[in-house]
Order: structure tokens, then C-alpha cells, then sequence
């Protein structure tokens, strides 16, 4: 059986299925529930386990052959990953001013929200390049080449690890730009981005 925090959203149950898991294998935990079982397994990237790795690497092994993704594409493309779609949730606030930035080293900004699960992992799968705010787009990085190399834009009131284990773990390559603060303090607060300090990031990072 599998244990899932929830499976009320569309792609939770649409990844189940390109995995071939059935309903009847699922178990949707509660909150605040409290459950017992015998034997556990669990895949937990920040935990540097590497059986946790070769689980995971197993499980995106099988959504590829689900959607008879290519071990072997190009991986050329440049994405940025846009979060303005999650209202108050980190998002970039200037990133009208940065995007400009983004388009002048070929990137092209999409949003996930609403894709079915395939297309995403089909679009990270063919990326070289990928910009994106900290948050659930990290989960992205299961799914790309080798050699993938990522530039993460950090809220200054919200900093996580878990790209970064997750990319030590694929064999991807972490980058990462801090960002400034905006007048709301609490943690979830949008921020924004320099466009210079973004230039001369992108500059070093990807080239031209």
C-alpha cells in the first residue's frame, strides 16, 4: 500500500495513475489522525538516506517510461517557472521588471498550474535551464536530465534546503540568487529580485 497525505487534487491522482498505482492501494492520511503501522518506507530527499534516492530515482524511472518520456533528448531549453499564480505565497513582485532579463538569455516563462502531469515532466524534461522562486517547483527537478542546472530565487524571509538535497541527490546543479524584501513581513511575503544582481547572476551562471 501507499501512504498519501492527500489525493483530493487533480495531479496527485493523475501521477497515481501514470504510476500505475490503483485506488485500492492508497491510503489518504488524515490530519491530525494518528495511525500505526508494522513496517514503514519512507522517501524523504532532506534526510540524505540514499536508499530515499533510489526510490526516488526508481519512481521517476517509471513516470518517464509512463509517458514514454526520452532518456536522450536534448535538453535545450530555458524555462523560467513563474510563481505569481500562487497569490500571496512568495512570488516575485517585480517580475514584470525581470522578465525582460529572463528573455534576453532565451528563457520563457511558463506557469504549471493546470498543466496535466505529463506535459510538465515533459517540459522540465527537455530543459538545460531552469529559473524559478523557491517552492513546490523544486519537485520539478525529479523529473529532468542529468547535468539540469537550476537558478533558484530565494525569498530573504523564507529559505529551504530541499532543492538543494534534491539536486545533490539527481546530479543536477543548484544555483541560486537571494532576493530583497517587500513591506509585508510575514514569511510568506512576495519579494523581489534585482534585475542587475539577476544580470550578473545569469551572466556567470548560463552565459549568453
Amino acid at each position: 500500500c501507499y501512504l498519501c497525505t492527500d489525493t483530493s487534487l487533480p495531479y496527485q491522482r493523475e501521477t497515481l495513475d501514470l504510476l500505475g498505482v490503483s485506488k485500492d492501494k492508497v491510503i489518504s492520511l488524515e490530519t491530525y489522525a494518528l495511525y500505526q503501522f508494522k513496517t514503514v518506507h519512507v522517501v524523504a530527499p532532506d534526510l540524505l538516506s540514499p536508499h530515499s534516492f533510489k526510490a526516488l530515482q526508481e519512481f521517476t524511472s517509471s513516470l518517464h517510461a509512463a509517458i514514454r518520456a526520452s532518456a536522450d533528448g536534448e535538453c535545450k531549453e530555458r524555462l523560467y517557472i513563474s510563481r505569481n499564480d500562487a497569490s500571496g505565497r512568495r512570488g516575485v513582485a517585480n517580475e514584470e521588471e525581470i522578465l525582460p532579463v529572463l528573455k534576453n538569455f532565451g528563457f520563457k516563462r511558463i506557469i504549471m498550474t493546470g498543466r496535466p502531469v505529463a506535459e510538465q515532466i515533459t517540459l522540465v524534461r527537455n530543459a538545460e535551464y531552469i529559473v524559478y522562486p523557491q517552492g513546490a517547483a523544486c519537485a520539478h527537478m525529479l523529473f529532468c536530465c542529468p547535468g539540469t542546472s537550476f537558478l533558484e530565487l530565494y525569498s530573504p524571509r523564507f529559505i529551504d534546503a530541499t532543492s538543494v538535497y534534491i539536486s545533490r541527490a539527481m546530479g543536477l546543479k543548484h544555483h541560486m540568487v537571494l532576493g530583497e524584501k517587500t513591506p509585508d513581513s510575514s514569511i510568506q511575503a512576495s519579494f523581489r529580485i534585482n534585475p542587475s544582481v539577476l544580470t550578473n547572476a545569469m551572466a556567470h551562471w548560463c552565459g549568453s
